[in-house]
């Protein structure tokens, strides 16, 4: 007996369709397991950069909120995750005025050069007080804590390899919480930051990292981390 045309249509259709059907839950299950196998990836590279010894790393981070603007460039070392020393420079200017100062820590001493008012030093030694008496202002916490970063990440994908400074990198976008990220925008701050991480590809230890955030209140802030030896 010959199968009518149409029914034949509607037979490869159907056909058609379980197939599509098959082939996305092959898709659906790769993608988890890409994911999983993405995520472990940074893991990896978040245990060898805390056991690869001291690292150092020139940073520039830069916010931008209803015309005023400031952005921080500066190069900071640590051991064991603990700060060993911050340098930085600092710029803010609005529509009326810019304003440029100088921070240099060395714990437990801190070394500023406010805009208009100079120099000064915050030290236990020359203020008569023990080091556990000094205000905290947050700069013996890590700028970034690259290992706490990245055993929080989701959404994590890999982008194209590419080449910086001229070594092969693979670059993954992930997305981060803002209360793992205190030093980006205030220990208070809530919401989601886009996250950039590029891995050395021999090493898998990270070369840069790259934060972006828009806050409440239509603030924006950027901040690039660059690893060196």
């Amino acid at each position: 007996m010959t199968v009518p045309l149409l029914a034949r249509l509607c037979i490869a259709l159907l056909a058609s369709l379980w197939l599509a059907a098959c082939r996305s839950g092959d898709s659906e299950e790769n993608a988890v397991e890409t994911t999983a196998s993405l995520e472990k990836k940074l893991e990896i590279s978040a245990e060898k950069c805390g056991s690869a010894g001291p690292v150092r790393m020139r940073f520039q981070l830069g916010g931008k909120v209803e015309g005023f603007r400031s952005e921080t460039t500066g190069e900071s070392g640590l051991a064991s995750r603990d700060v060993r020393y911050v340098s930085a420079s600092f710029d803010f200017s609005s529509d009326e005025e810019a304003k440029t100062g100088e921070l240099t820590f060395l714990p437990p001493d801190l070394y500023m050069n406010i805009p208009e008012e100079g120099w000064y030093v915050l030290s236990p030694w020359n203020q008569g007080i023990r080091p556990d008496e000094l205000p905290d202002l947050s700069l013996e916490d890590p700028m970034l804590d690259y290992v706490a970063l990245v055993t929080g990440l989701s959404e994590v994908q890999q982008l194209p390899d590419e080449r910086l400074d001229g070594e092969a990198v693979e670059i993954f976008a992930a997305v981060s919480d803002l209360s793992e990220l205190p030093s980006l925008a205030g220990p208070d701050a809530r919401g989601e930051v886009d996250v950039a991480v590029w891995l050395h590809k021999d090493t898998q230890l990270p070369r840069r990292v790259n934060l972006l955030a828009d806050l409440p209140g239509g603030a924006r802030v950027q901040a690039t981390f660059d690893f060196f030896d």
